[in-house]
């Protein structure tokens, strides 16, 4: 289950107890126990300090709008006026209050059921090594939103622009399904703690505008002397001046590694943030991993991931670079993989759409491309 009810989870079955014999509408009556809705509405300020919800914060209000309650003229003004009332906003208090109902009543009329232990493996969906939804291969629905098989719909696990029109994620399903299953293979990394009713999926139109850079050349990359250092050479850009991105999007450099064994060349990329003030916590960062056949002029494999760093260590992992890096990091997640034939130029915005906010990868693949302005 997500961060939140693991942390919270003694709570949580305590409120299941109390709320034990009670039905969904019985919490928004007049004479519902008070007790009760004490519990409730002090796990909800709880779970706010502690975490973000599983579903985000406008999902919720989209599901409660689409969901039927018996006895509820009106579910999704329900959870408001008993936000407003009791909780004294409903901005960022009903995400959490309807994520705390789907626990204590589930029910199909939700839309949504999150469980503690992988909702995943009892759906029938085929995960690979990395955690990754892969198949049944010919019933997935790739979408910006999240994968659709069977009557379910997953939401993505960490994959950047979900849901954002123009986004990474959408572009990324865009090139796939032009593809065709048949000539690719994708698996993306979803929320394996919930599960939403396929007929709730709705196309989010919210609309974000990057554009793509240049991107490298192919002839660079089929050079003979290029990497010139077959085991790696790696390239670093570093931020050398004040930006109106630094406060709200820290970044200290990114680092390139090319590599090249026989007719096949790797790249990987890492974006690397400054060392934070505080000694403990964990470090997370982007990185991206590819291969490029020299045979077919096509980049042939794509994947992406979270690393994570333990603080006290990261500090090491600055003092080096990706190639020499003695410091491992604590964890790491695979977010997708694509497997198929890229043209660089493709593959080059989606790296950078990854990467967004991060204005170093688009100057490492030429600067924007001004076909785009």
């Amino acid at each position: 289950m997500h961060k939140c009810f693991l942390e919270l989870q003694r709570d949580l079955e305590e409120l299941r107890t109390e709320s034990s014999g009670r039905s969904l509408r019985d919490v928004f009556l007049d004479d519902s126990p008070e007790p009760l809705r004490k519990a409730i509405d002090l796990f909800v300020k709880r779970s706010q300090q502690q975490c973000a919800p599983c579903l985000g914060y406008v999902l919720p209000s989209l599901l409660a709008s689409r969901a039927t309650v018996p006895g509820l003229d009106d579910f999704a003004e329900s959870l408001i006026r008993y936000c407003q009332n009791r909780l004294g906003e409903w901005t960022l208090t009903v995400p959490f209050l309807y994520e705390v109902l789907v626990n204590l009543f589930p029910s199909p009329e939700l839309l949504v059921r999150i469980e503690r232990n992988l909702a995943l493996l009892s759906n029938g969906v085929v995960l690979d090594k990395d955690g990754l939804l892969v198949g049944p291969k010919e019933e997935l629905k790739f979408c910006k939103e999240g994968v659709l098989v069977g009557t379910d719909w997953y939401l993505y696990d960490g994959v950047p622009g979900a849901f954002v029109t123009g986004s990474f994620a959408d572009d990324l399903v865009r090139v796939y399904n032009a593809l065709g299953a048949t000539a690719a293979t994708l698996g993306m990394k979803v929320n394996p703690h919930v599960v939403i009713d396929r007929q709730a999926h709705f196309d989010s139109f919210t609309k974000a505008y990057i554009r793509g850079p240049i991107g490298i050349s192919a002839d660079v990359l089929n050079k003979s002397n290029f990497p010139q250092d077959p085991s790696g050479t790696v390239t670093e850009h570093k931020r050398i001046q004040a930006s109106p991105l630094m406060d709200l999007f820290p970044l200290d450099r990114i680092e390139v590694m090319w590599s090249r064994r026989q007719d096949y060349k790797s790249v990987q990329i890492e974006s690397l943030i400054p060392e934070p003030q505080e000694s403990q916590g964990e470090v997370a960062v982007p990185y991206v991993h590819s291969r490029w056949s020299t045979q077919r002029s096509r980049i042939v494999h794509f994947d992406g991931a979270t690393k994570i760093y333990d603080r006290n260590g990261y500090g090491l992992r600055l003092a080096t670079d990706i190639r020499k890096v003695a410091h491992k990091p604590q964890k790491y997640t695979k977010l997708f993989r694509l497997d198929t034939e890229l043209d660089v130029k493709v593959w080059s915005t989606l790296t950078a759409k990854f990467f967004d906010p991060n204005e170093l990868i688009v100057e490492y693949f030429g600067g924007y491309d001004p076909a785009e302005t």
